[in-house]
């Protein structure tokens, strides 16, 4: 597989060109949560379960491993394509019967640290093939490059826009919407605080508290006098104190 081509000559100065005409912000975009919608995750993961590597690439993986393994833990692709570096292994944990993914984070500025991540319970498939994942990488380093032509391969297969970035977002949601509580996010990513709260503002559309404000929920709000506000009279004796 031939790693990512980079701008061609004269493309680079332009591209940033236009970017700054957008009114691209360095600082603002690092804020910034795109995950990928539910149908088209699962899109991209039949696509990936189904992709045929080319001769003589991924030898010894399983395509699909490497989606799963950025979708399930959110890390950089640098600590997948460079595991030795960042120690990434896994250690099954019978105290509390989960696979542990551990490594240290590659973290350019911000909160330093060590992640661990108890990904699948030890009876899931996972527990087998994420350990095999990590252990070719570990043995065998593929460039991030290489990394990310893949998910590219997958995506436009899929016809879906598919990279690290967008799986790490879609973790990032994902645990924003299964904790509801920033902290959670903040541990799983190693992220910012305001960077999980975005996160699981991004998740909050199906929380049930967030779906107990629509107008007509559960039908509460059609008594004589009753507010449609969610701090008024349909809220309870104890509204207002």
């Amino acid at each position: 597989m031939d790693q990512a081509a980079g701008p061609r000559a004269g493309e680079e100065g332009s591209a940033r060109t236009r970017r700054r005409g957008r009114g691209y912000d360095r600082e603002i975009s690092a804020h910034t949560v795109r995950g990928i919608d539910p149908q088209d995750l699962a899109r991209l993961r039949a696509v990936a379960h189904a992709y045929v590597a080319p001769p003589g690439h991924w030898e010894g993986i399983e395509p699909w491993w490497v989606f799963e393994f950025l979708e399930l833990t959110g890390c950089a692709p640098i600590v997948l394509a460079r595991a030795p570096r960042f120690n990434l292994r896994c250690e099954p944990d019978p105290a509390d019967g989960r696979l542990h993914v551990r490594f240290t984070r590659h973290k350019k500025r911000g909160i330093p640290g060590e992640q661990d991540l108890p990904v699948v319970t030890l009876a899931d498939p996972g527990a087998v093939w994420i350990p095999q994942l990590v252990a070719r990488f570990r043995a065998r380093p593929y460039s991030v490059q290489w990394v990310g032509q893949l998910l590219r391969d997958i995506g436009e297969a899929a016809g879906v826009a598919c990279s690290a970035r967008a799986l790490r977002h879609t973790c990032g949601i994902r645990v924003g919407g299964d904790s509801r509580d920033p902290a959670v996010v903040q541990a799983w990513l190693n992220c910012s605080a305001v960077q999980a709260v975005q996160y699981v503002r991004v998740s909050s559309s199906r929380d049930p508290r967030v779906l107990a404000l629509a107008r007509d929920w559960g039908q509460q709000l059609s008594a004589p006098g009753a507010s449609l506000s969610p701090g008024g009279a349909a809220a309870g004796p104890s509204a207002g104190t």
